[in-house]
């Protein structure tokens, strides 16, 4: 019987060590405490303390990148399948802001434009997905 438990502790030690060493684990929080999605060699991270928006361009290894020649915009989507997009103005040295009174929005696209090319992922409303449950 101990021997069992012996191999089973093994077992599972090693399948543990495997996922880790393949990088299996995704990062959700970003530098900034927000919420981060990978996109090709870069990550977008959003932070939302209601009214304001905070957005950050990321490298690969989560690390902020000067938001000096970069430029961005959210565009929400709603329910009646109308959309409306909203520049993102400069915030520090690494980040965009935008204040914004919008609520009844059901998901929203980050988009920066950086190094000659459009950089862009979606993240759902979480409040919205909640009131829908």
């Amino acid at each position: 019987m101990k021997t069992k438990i012996i191999l089973l502790a093994l077992l599972f030690s090693g399948i543990t060590f495997v996922f880790i060493s393949m990088n299996i684990f995704q990062i959700t929080t970003g530098p900034h405490g927000g919420n981060i999605k990978q996109v090709d060699d870069f990550n977008i991270e959003m932070k939302i303390p209601h009214p304001d928006f905070y957005a950050y361009l990321l490298n690969k290894q989560c690390k902020p990148i000067n938001n000096k020649g970069v430029s961005g915009e959210i565009r929400f989507f709603f329910p009646d399948s109308t959309s409306l997009d909203i520049p993102l103005q400069p915030y520090e040295e690494d980040g965009f802001r935008m204040e914004s009174s919008v609520l009844d929005y059901y998901s929203y696209r980050v988009t920066f434009h950086a190094f000659g090319k459009f950089i862009s992922a979606k993240f759902e409303n979480e409040n919205a997905i909640a009131r829908k449950k």
